[in-house]
Formats: structure tokens, C-alpha cells, sequence
């Protein structure tokens, strides 16, 4: 016999509690609780449903929920996605950002992308490369065609090395949740639509 139908109501305020199979983990790193974080963020921006109180435990988590318009069980569903598997996720964001992303010319590129570092990170110095870093991480975002332009301006010597500046990169971005914010504010600075947080 299948579950219940949830109860989704407009306004309604609910309590969301998650426990994995035989109690095992379901975030192994902090990089997975700013990856859930950002998955939070994903449904207040298609389903409006709004993230009031949460707490990430290992094997678990529980949320308080606010959803003015319903979204209960669509938000269910895209929160289902995560499973401790940041790979899943990121694929998940990926598909829906690679649809509404629309890249500058290419001398427009490092101008709003050096823009949207200064505004994440403001004072403090984020590194040199910190820009090449958000081109590699846009790989991630675009079309095909915006994809291959990019590769051609990164220009790297072969697959392999571009395979290990990508997963440097996407360590990057975990390991400093500014750099997702500064991508993020880039996308919205090219007239693509990010929710705040989540690249």
C-alpha cells in the first residue's frame, strides 16, 4: 500500500523531518549541508515555500516550512533528490540553470565576473585565479554551444587537465560558499536567472 497523499495547504506551516534507511549518514561534509542549504534555497524560488527553522544532523534533518501558495509535495519531491549524493544535486541545479543562462560576449565575461567578486567577497582578497575558477565552474551552467566558447578562452592543453580544473574547482566551491555567491550574482549580472546561493 502507497503513502498517504501529504496534505498541502495554501499558508500552511509544517514540520519536515527525514531520517535515512538503518540510520545512516546522509551528510558526510559540510560541503553537503551547503549543498542541502542551496537545495532549500531551490524550492523557496520554484514553489515559494519558504524555510523557516532547520536542522542538518548527520543521518537527518528536520525543517519548519512556511508554503503561502501550497508547493508542499512538489518541495518534498525536489528535496527527495538529495541523499548525501552532492553529485545528484549539483545536476539537478545544473539542468535547470543550463535552460535560462545566456553568457556575454566573451570581453564582457571577466569585467561582471571580477564585479560579482568584489560584491561577494568584498574586502577580503579571494586569490588570483578566483576568476578562472568561476569560468571553470560556468562549464557547468551553459549550453553546448556557450560551452565550447568557454573551453576555448580557459584553453586547456587536454581533457584530462580540464577533468582535474573542474573538480578543483567544484572543491573550491564548496569549501567557500562566497564563490556560489559570487557565481550566482554573475548569472543574474548576465540577465540569467540564479537562485541566490544555489550555483
Amino acid at each position: 500500500m502507497g503513502r498517504t497523499t501529504r496534505v498541502d495547504i495554501d499558508n500552511g506551516r509544517y514540520h519536515v523531518m527525514n531520517r535515512s534507511v538503518n540510520r545512516e549518514a546522509v551528510f558526510f561534509s559540510d560541503a553537503d549541508r551547503v549543498e542541502f542549504g542551496r537545495l532549500l534555497g531551490v524550492i523557496w524560488e520554484r514553489f515559494e515555500v519558504r524555510t523557516l527553522a532547520y536542522c542538518l544532523m548527520d543521518n537527518h534533518y528536520h525543517l519548519v516550512l512556511h508554503c503561502p501558495a501550497g508547493g508542499l509535495s512538489d518541495s518534498a519531491q525536489v528535496l527527495e533528490i538529495f541523499r548525501g549524493n552532492s553529485l545528484e544535486f549539483d545536476q539537478f541545479v545544473r539542468d535547470g540553470l543550463r535552460r535560462a543562462l545566456v553568457l556575454p560576449a566573451s570581453e564582457a565575461l571577466r569585467p561582471i565576473l571580477t564585479m560579482a567578486v568584489d560584491q561577494s567577497f568584498g574586502p577580503d582578497t579571494p586569490g588570483p585565479n578566483v576568476v578562472r575558477t568561476m569560468i571553470i565552474l560556468l562549464l557547468d551552467t551553459v549550453c553546448e554551444r556557450d560551452r565550447e566558447r568557454l573551453e576555448r578562452l580557459l584553453d586547456f592543453p587536454n581533457p584530462e587537465a580540464q577533468d582535474r580544473a573542474e573538480r578543483r574547482a567544484r572543491q573550491r566551491r564548496c569549501e567557500d560558499p562566497r564563490l556560489g555567491s559570487a557565481l550566482g550574482r554573475a548569472i543574474g549580472l548576465f540577465g540569467g536567472h540564479a537562485v541566490p546561493g544555489t550555483v
